[in-house]
């Protein structure tokens, strides 16, 4: 790497101003950040120094947007995070909201039936799992887990079998949990017979894998984001 402190050669000032030029006239269209080990500590907790971040980049008149795996049903506490302002894209990208005005840009959901058609494939290969998923129940968002299901979080769920679970509604997503395979292999068995074109697969390191619409990622999220 250079050193511009150690470089006497002739062009070494000339370089240095020039670098000094681009980086004050150089600034971000938008900075996005992710929430939980990132925006958040270790407590979930904005630090001092990421709070002074968020107001430096908000004077310059640069947005920020939290992008996040969390469900609208959390919406609330990433109001808290950003002070009620700015775009937020959550559910991995499936739900898109304005914190200030309360607008939902984006709400992508895939039928409740094929939801729970695409675990019975998977299950034709791993064995028995468990389900969980977020549905939209009015101008609410309502996460169902299935007995068992040790939900990572203390935020509040309702615990139903999952035949009495709607099934002629919209999902937002769903989880799939498995008692034999670890979260890589169960995604890599889900991989193997739900195709892209059907859902988006991936999981967030709690120890169960994540079903989303199809086409909804965080960075497709986002760049509905950019598009404000």
């Amino acid at each position: 790497m250079w050193d511009w402190r150690s470089d006497k050669s002739p062009g070494a000032a000339r370089k240095v101003k020039i670098t000094m030029v681009i980086d004050r006239l150089w600034r971000p269209k938008l900075v996005a950040t992710d929430l939980d080990g990132t925006f958040l500590n270790s407590s979930a907790q904005v630090s001092p120094r990421n709070a002074a971040a968020l107001v430096r980049l908000r004077a310059k008149g640069i947005p920020v947007v939290g992008v996040t795996g969390r469900a609208p049903r959390l919406l609330y506490t990433v109001q808290e995070y950003f002070g009620g302002k700015g775009i937020v894209v959550l559910a991995q990208g499936a739900f898109v909201g304005d914190l200030a005005t309360g607008e939902v840009l984006r709400q992508i959901t895939l039928p409740s039936a094929l939801a729970l058609d695409i675990t019975a494939q998977i299950e034709a290969v791993s064995g028995a799992l468990l389900y969980a998923g977020e549905y939209p129940v009015g101008d609410k968002h309502v996460l169902y887990v299935e007995p068992g299901f040790a939900w990572p979080y203390s935020e509040g769920r309702q615990v139903a079998v999952r035949s009495d679970l709607p099934a002629d509604g919209p999902a937002l997503k769903f989880y799939l949990k498995s008692d034999r395979h670890d979260q890589d292999a169960l995604l890599a068995l889900a991989r193997s017979v739900v195709p892209a074109t059907v859902a988006e697969l991936t999981h967030a390191g709690l120890g169960f894998i994540e079903l989303c619409p199809p086409g909804v990622t965080k960075a497709t999220g986002l760049a509905v984001a950019l598009e404000r």
